[in-house]
């Protein structure tokens, strides 16, 4: 998929910086998160997108949204800067409020996401300026527990994004210029991908076996994972 510019381009609400995007399984609806923590929902085609949401949430964090997430049951997810997490039930463009989980227990006293990230039933996130990546495991009803937390940035700075593949049970998370892939579940490490430090990364996707990295200076790259896991199961021969 190559292209040169946007193919459609909407506004979000008041112009506010975009922090957080996701689509359904369709492709056919797209929400938007800003940085006043804000949440819009867009109409999607293959080379179109609506230049006005077709609903919008005022701000309900302090703080911006740091994920956001569309379930293939019609549920929405949002999860704030300062832990909170929120729910809609989704239906034809039409949101409903649910009742509002509890904040995320934070360890170490830590008072905000600096990167966040939501697959299925689990949540991942990292402290502002800390190292280590926490994982929790979303119940119905919104309540979360901690399941583990990754120590292996520690020593290499604080963590810059973070990203997560359910269906391949991988956990992605940046920091100082290098990419570590872990077990979602019990987080043990995978493999280290260095970026060879030319930019620092601010943003990850991870689907299948591709890993795409965003960076601070405008670049996206793209790591083939089934390359990666060749070459260590070469290097452990």
């Amino acid at each position: 998929l190559v292209g040169e510019a946007p193919t459609a381009e909407a506004a979000t609400r008041a112009g506010e910086e975009v922090t957080a995007l996701a689509l359904d399984e369709s492709g056919a609806v797209a929400l938007s998160a800003a940085a006043d923590g804000s949440v819009c929902g867009w109409a999607v085609q293959p080379l179109s997108i609506s230049r006005q949401p077709h609903t919008a949430l005022p701000p309900w964090t302090a703080g911006p949204v740091r994920a956001l997430a569309l379930s293939e049951g019609g549920l929405a997810l949002a999860l704030g800067a300062n832990g909170s997490l929120r729910q809609w039930a989704w239906a034809g463009g039409a949101q409903t409020l649910a009742a509002a989980p509890a904040p995320l227990i934070l360890p170490d006293g830590a008072a905000a996401l600096g990167a966040a990230a939501l697959a299925g039933e689990l949540v991942l996130g990292s402290a502002v300026d800390a190292a280590d990546v926490y994982v929790w495991k979303r119940s119905r009803l919104g309540a979360c527990e901690l399941l583990h937390t990754y120590l292996g940035h520690r020593g290499g700075g604080a963590v810059e994004a973070v990203g997560a593949c359910e269906g391949a049970a991988l956990g992605a998370s940046a920091a100082g210029g290098a990419v570590h892939l872990w077990g979602l579940r019990d987080g043990a490490p995978r493999a280290t991908l260095d970026s060879g430090g030319c930019w620092a990364i601010s943003a990850l996707a991870l689907r299948g076996g591709s890993l795409l990295t965003g960076a601070d200076a405008g670049v996206v790259g793209r790591i083939s994972l089934h390359a990666e896991a060749a070459e260590m199961e070469a290097a452990a021969a």
